[in-house]
């Protein structure tokens, strides 16, 4: 909880409660009085309100505040004991209905701000002057109003054109950081020609920047790329491609690439917000298919591998970079293949770009600085996670970052699940290939030369033990929940393909570890057996195989017939195992449950399954034993001669 109350709570210096962030406990606390008044009485406190513009602007900064809350999914910082201003679960009430009445409210200060000398109008005045000086949140303060002001004029073209004008004439004189809010504002609104037009006087000022004074807080340049960004989205839109000048976007990237060129190389890192902007300008130009020729496109390249090679991932505002950079990069891919002779020499890079989006994809543990559900975090992951699935082989058998992935597995993503198990899957076809093979060679040289044993990563992953098993009461099926059953996947994996011997060589070791117990126990404990008045009902459903990719961690059989799979396999790899964990456990009702439902639901199959082996297999080499198999009677009948004498034996 990011808020202790003023009442009883430990206090800092200053007063100032203990983990209160900037204050914003005072500011909720005052924002929520408001707004129940608001809620409460009306008009009759609008009309207060209209009379005092900062108080306007601090509302709906409030409101943008709790809209941000809501919508990226974290933990407002004003969440918690209000000291009795209003109770507990009056808190979300009133801020969710003064959300809600916020628009109106906007609408009725704007109508009446018209008049600029009128005393409403001075609350946009108050707006602009906050967002110049302070930027941040009144930025997007001064363009609610203004949206809320157009809206309130239906949009219409004159009062649209209106604003283009003061754009325009707010651009001539220098004052990006005050057109950009009304840009923001009404860009889908601007006809296309206006937004061209405005597209020139921004190219124009970019060109006037003094490159000394680029990365400095008092540059103009971050209001003139945001703008940039604006435009070139807003045209993107709109299909616009064709209007832009090929020559006017190659002088718009070699002004940035000035920007960006010391005497010791790239300079990147000294303005994360403007690399971000920068990063999301060129996104943009690719998107829109504008070619800028090998060299701007090697530039493109390289400062992308520098922000790569140098940010840092754990940092949130790297991360925004970061972002920008993958969404280029495969926008220069894709453009690559569609019209391969244009962006030829996109092709010369792509190898470089798979192996630095892979060593991104495993530096993603670092990120621990925001709730795993927060939006712009997992949106960041999944992006990365489908870009990190397609790395080529010879990239990924290169370093095999086996330990790396497998602590993957436990980061709170699902696409970062599917994607680390992904890759852990490809590695341990080839690594299972090659270990069979060094095995068999071993055992005829050196019978009695060491065991092979499992990957120490992998056993690693799989005797994580991620929560009691206490069935009904703990929730089993969550994020580690998912990376505990794929850890151990991928070392049921070990066992396909694998030759006899190594695979006896991994039953050993698994015994071993005493990992066994808690594993089948937490399968169980998902499928209901032992616990559940009526366990998972498996009679519709194919548990031989799984599609990792189509889980879903919603899903309410998602987690079930992964357990299942997951049994499944390892009573078709190592039933030793399982028995032996069934006479150990001194749990009798689990295991007469267990025993119940194995012969329910996988007995049958079992059978099934080595029926029809024995009936495929290739007995060219059987030059004396004759094996026959029955699927009716669920019978094999082998007979081994010796001489003259058969020797008969019927398994049923």
């Amino acid at each position: 909880d990011c808020l202790v109350g003023v009442a009883g709570g430990e206090r800092r210096e200053g007063g100032v409660p203990e983990l209160d962030v900037g204050g914003a406990s005072l500011y909720a606390r005052l924002a929520f009085t408001v707004g129940k008044l608001v809620v409460e009485r009306g008009e009759e406190v609008m009309e207060l309100l209209l009379e005092r513009p900062w108080l306007v602007v601090e509302l709906v900064k409030f409101g943008l505040i709790w809209e941000d809350a809501q919508d990226l999914e974290v933990v407002p910082p004003w969440k918690g004991d209000v000291s009795g201003l209003v109770t507990r679960d009056e808190i979300s009430g009133v801020a969710k209905s003064f959300v809600a009445d916020r628009a109106a409210l906007e609408i009725a200060a704007v109508q009446k701000f018209v008049d600029a000398d009128s005393v409403a109008g001075s609350a946009l005045v108050a707006a602009s002057q906050a967002a110049v000086t302070s930027g941040g949140k009144y930025l997007r303060v001064l363009e609610r109003l203004i949206n809320s002001l157009a809206t309130a004029g239906g949009r219409e073209e004159a009062s649209v054109t209106k604003f283009s004008a003061i754009i325009e004439r707010l651009l001539s004189s220098g004052h990006t950081e005050k057109s950009l809010p009304i840009l923001k504002a009404l860009a889908s609104d601007l006809q296309i020609d206006a937004l061209i037009s405005l597209l020139q006087k921004v190219v124009k000022s970019v060109a006037d920047v003094d490159k000394s004074s680029v990365f400095e807080a008092s540059s103009p340049s971050i209001s003139l790329v945001v703008s940039l960004q604006v435009l070139l989205d807003a045209l993107s839109k709109r299909n616009a491609q064709d209007r832009l000048s090929q020559a006017q976007i190659l002088l718009l990237v070699r002004h940035i690439r000035g920007w960006y060129e010391g005497t010791e190389g790239l300079r990147i890192g000294k303005s994360l917000r403007l690399d971000a902007a920068i990063s999301a300008v060129l996104r943009l130009i690719v998107q829109m298919r504008v070619e800028v020729g090998v060299n701007m496109t090697g530039f493109v390249f390289a400062i992308c591998e520098k922000w790569v090679l140098e940010l840092e991932i754990g940092d949130p505002q790297a991360r925004v970079v970061l972002y920008e950079v993958l969404l280029l990069w495969r926008g220069l891919v894709d453009a690559a293949r569609e019209d391969p002779q244009v962006w030829e020499t996109v092709e010369r890079h792509e190898q470089q770009v798979q192996e630095h989006v892979l060593e991104l994809f495993l530096k993603a543990g670092d990120i621990q600085d925001h709730a795993p559900t927060a939006t712009p975090q997992a949106i960041f992951l999944t992006l990365l996670a489908e870009m990190a699935t397609n790395t080529p082989e010879d990239i990924l058998l290169q370093s095999k970052p086996v330990s790396q992935l497998t602590s993957l597995l436990y980061l709170p993503n699902e696409e970062v699940h599917k994607t680390a198990f992904s890759l852990l899957r490809r590695i341990t076809r080839e690594y299972i290939q090659a270990t069979s093979l060094k095995v068999e060679m071993r055992s005829s040289e050196d019978p009695t030369g060491a065991e092979e044993k499992l990957p120490e990563a992998v056993v690693k992953g799989a005797k994580k033990e991620v929560a009691d098993v206490e069935v009904g009461v703990v929730d089993l099926a969550t994020h580690a929940g998912f990376g505990y059953l794929l850890s151990w996947m991928v070392l049921l994996d070990h066992f396909e393909d694998a030759t006899f011997q190594l695979k006896a060589n991994y039953i050993s070791h698994v015994r071993s570890l005493d990992a066994l117990p808690h594993f089948l126990e937490y399968v169980f404990g998902l499928l209901g057996v032992g616990w559940a008045a009526a366990p998972f009902d498996l009679s519709r459903w194919d548990f031989q195989s799984f599609d990792v990719e189509a889980f879903e961690m919603s899903s309410t059989v998602g987690f079930p017939l992964l357990a299942a799979h997951l049994y499944w396999r390892i009573l078709r790899h190592a039933p030793s195992l399982v028995r032996i964990w069934w006479m150990e456990c001194k749990n009798r009702q689990l295991t007469l449950a267990v025993e119940s439902y194995t012969e329910k639901y996988f007995s049958s199959e079992l059978i099934r399954t080595e029926l029809d082996l024995l009936t495929t297999a290739d007995k060219s080499t059987l030059e004396d034993l004759t094996i026959k198999a029955s699927k009716a009677a669920n019978e094999v009948f082998a007979s081994y001669t010796i001489e003259d004498t058969n020797l008969d034996i019927v398994i049923r």
